[in-house]
């Protein structure tokens, strides 16, 4: 999934340029906006799979203490 998004936002960041030298500042900036918020959802998604390994790495130590 990782990759699939990262694919989708260096292809968004590919059209931005091309807008950009166009000089559509308005959907510029919109895109810009999307582009910025899909790279932190990443980001998060990237988190939260940490997190998960982390706690699947722990369940023995949780369920040896119940």
């Amino acid at each position: 999934m990782k990759n699939k998004k990262g694919v989708q936002i260096n292809q968004m960041k590919r059209e931005l340029a091309q807008l950009l030298e166009t000089g559509q500042e308005r959907t510029d900036r919109i895109r810009v906006e999307h582009v910025i918020r899909e790279e932190k959802m990443v980001a998060t998604y990237d988190l939260i799979e940490i997190y998960c390994e982390f706690i699947v790495g722990r369940l023995p130590i949780i369920e040896s203490q119940k």
